[in-house]
């Protein structure tokens, strides 16, 4: 059943843990004083000081959780679920737009029930989710964002059909990338094949030059629309960085000269473990690679924080084994065992994903920030697995 956020106007915020999203250590017994809906000032160890002057002041006694911004998921297929039910999976994505849409609107619960409340969905063939959006306006509760790409771009007899449709056709492809954008929030481009469960490492070819890419780009700043890339694979990945997108998602196997020049040129990082992870432990054939492609993967994250690439945690929700919502809490997990600290972990799911996004009015608790934010029950260490009882606090004015 989904679960509706708790509005918030003036009130003084209890936690006993608070995280700001900025990857500041949790403060301890933290404090939110919120004055119309927006965060005012904000502290640690409240039981060691008076905060507010006025008896008449509204607590919020949030002492038994930890608070933190709410969640964004920056790579999503909200049309697919995680079932790894080939039925399921093979009629989800040419449902119609009404059957199509009650899926959608159940991934989008299941998102807010874990404390998501942005999603920026990489593509369907048939553009449900643009219609669903256009359809929804602003979601549950008016404050749930959804991002869309519309359609993915990929080249005929390549990987893409399943999140683009129809491919190009070779002529007049900046047009109809250009025509595809009005009602996209961003450039989805295809630019290799999926990684293989039956070879380690296997890498293809691009599927764009390093110069279409360049003209794509180029077309999507002109229109302030960010690009971002579904690739795996050093070369694959070069072109897209040398092109200058806003985004790499995957990046399996791109190696780590790839990794620095993101790191150089601050092009964020979506690394999609959770997938792997999955396919390893729903065992069949394939679960062995996927293994060694998911510890591959956590290597080269570790290199990433090292190097300072920006990464935005995005979940792939959709892929089998992989829920909407629930994903999170794995994808942060897994971001743990690659030595981030937790504090990172939810930076990258807060301000990192809002930066990506687009989004300045969330991602942190700061002074001056909207009044978004979620409590998970438990101290800090308990957020991964806790997230599916977060309460959702929003600001009102």
């Amino acid at each position: 059943m989904k679960k509706k956020c708790r509005g918030i106007h003036t009130a003084l915020v209890k936690a006993g843990w608070l995280i700001d999203g900025g990857g500041a250590p949790a403060k301890r017994h933290g404090w939110l004083h919120v004055v119309r809906g927006s965060v005012d000032r904000v502290g640690e160890e409240y039981r060691a000081q008076p905060l507010v002057d006025a008896p008449e002041m509204t607590v919020i006694d949030l002492s038994a959780y930890t608070v933190l911004p709410a969640l964004i998921d920056s790579h999503v297929h909200l049309v697919m679920s995680g079932s790894p039910d080939e039925t399921i999976r093979s009629t989800q994505p040419a449902a119609a737009f009404e059957d199509a849409a009650t899926v959608i609107r159940g991934h989008v619960e299941a998102s807010q029930q874990h404390g998501v409340m942005a999603v920026r969905d990489g593509g369907d063939a048939n553009g449900h989710v643009t219609r669903y959006k256009e359809s929804r306006k602003n979601g549950p509760d008016g404050h749930f964002v959804l991002k869309t790409a519309n359609r993915g771009w990929y080249r005929p007899g390549r990987y893409g059909r399943i999140v683009g449709g129809a491919p190009l056709t070779g002529k007049g492809d900046l047009t109809a990338i250009e025509r595809g954008m009005a009602r996209a929030d961003h450039v989805k481009l295809v630019n290799s094949g999926l990684n293989s469960l039956k070879t380690f490492g296997r890498q293809t070819t691009p599927q764009f030059s390093r110069e279409t890419l360049s003209a794509i780009v180029s077309l999507a700043k002109t229109a302030a629309k960010p690009v971002m890339v579904h690739v795996n694979g050093e070369l694959p990945v070069a072109d897209a960085v040398m092109a200058g997108v806003s985004s790499i998602e995957h990046g399996y196997f791109m190696g780590r000269e790839n990794l620095d020049r993101m790191a150089d040129a601050g092009i964020f990082w979506v690394p999609t473990v959770a997938p792997m992870f999955a396919y390893a432990r729903l065992g069949g054939e394939g679960a062995d690679i996927a293994a060694q492609n998911m510890d591959h993967q956590l290597e080269q994250l570790t290199h990433a924080r090292k190097a300072g690439v920006k990464v935005a945690l995005g979940t792939d929700a959709g892929s089998p084994g992989v829920n909407h919502g629930a994903g999170v809490g794995l994808e942060m997990t897994l971001f743990l065992q690659a030595g981030y600290t937790l504090e990172e972990v939810i930076q990258t799911a807060t301000a990192h994903g809002a930066d990506l996004l687009g989004m300045k009015d969330r991602g942190c608790l700061w002074p001056g920030m909207p009044a978004l934010f979620i409590a998970v029950p438990g101290p800090p260490e308990k957020v991964p697995q806790n997230l599916s009882e977060s309460i959702v606090y929003t600001g009102n004015e």
